[in-house]
């Protein structure tokens, strides 16, 4: 749309912002960090009978998911990991040249969510009026799955 000049401002996110086109035909006026700073806005979520039933599923599921986190966040499986990554998405691996770069999402290595900043973004959206109300993210945040499914990966 930029490109066709058929919008004048646009509104993107990974990995559309860094494509070589992209960055050829237009320039960032300004990013989420520049706004709002450090953002954390995508968690897991379960609710509370859920776990307790499911409790040991869930921590061999976190720890599976906090192996696989770092072997693909390890540089060198770097080159395996793009091509896993570029054969399910049935694209050429240049297009995910940004992946577990610092020009991709951080992902903590441990899987833990910043509650800090977490809770800085809901309450900057509640002051901003997108949300009605804020909400204490310790009240409900429950983190001992993952510092669990942690200790196990790391003894292993």
């Amino acid at each position: 749309m930029l490109s066709e000049g058929k919008i004048a401002l646009a509104s993107s996110t990974l990995p559309w912002g860094i494509l070589p086109k992209t960055l050829e035909e237009s320039r960032t006026l300004f990013t989420a960090r520049d706004a709002v700073g450090e953002t954390q806005l995508i968690v897991m979520v379960a609710r509370e009978d859920f776990i307790k039933e499911n409790r040991a599923a869930l921590v061999d599921f976190l720890e599976d998911y906090i192996r696989g986190l770092r072997w693909f966040s390890d540089p060198k499986n770097r080159e395996e990991a793009i091509g896993i990554v570029a054969r399910f998405m049935k694209r050429e691996p240049e297009a995910f040249s940004y992946l577990f770069t610092k020009e991709d999402f951080y992902r903590d290595p441990a899987a833990k969510p910043n509650l800090e900043v977490l809770q800085k973004n809901i309450d900057t959206q509640h002051e901003l009026g997108f949300l009605k109300e804020t909400i204490d993210v310790q009240k409900y945040a429950d983190v001992s799955l993952v510092e669990e499914a942690a200790k196990r990966a790391n003894e292993k």
